[in-house]
């Protein structure tokens, strides 16, 4: 019996080779989440990719925090309850 040995099949293997050598290239390792795809990105890359989904982000967080207030008109305005009124006449 040979001792440190595993049997793989030549797919497995290759996936492994690759793998490694991605790694030795000093390349980052990306896995896609819904298949088993495994593919190699460099560093730039990898922060052109989160720098567009940081400004998404952070566009999304500016909406939040500062929303846009809704239009109204003299019609709205005229339906509106003493209460109702003085809430926007606030806001």
């Amino acid at each position: 019996m040979e001792r440190n040995t595993v049997l793989l099949e030549v797919s497995e293997y290759n996936k492994l080779r690759d793998f490694y050598r991605g790694i030795e290239e000093d390349r980052f390792v990306r896995i896609e989440c819904y298949g088993e795809t495994i593919y190699y990105a460099e560093e730039t890359e990898i922060m052109a990719g989160l720098k567009t989904t940081i400004e998404r982000l952070e566009f999304k967080l500016k909406s939040y925090l500062h929303p846009v207030p809704p239009k109204v008109n003299i019609n709205d305005v005229k339906k509106m309850s003493y209460r109702e009124f003085r809430k926007w006449r606030k806001s």
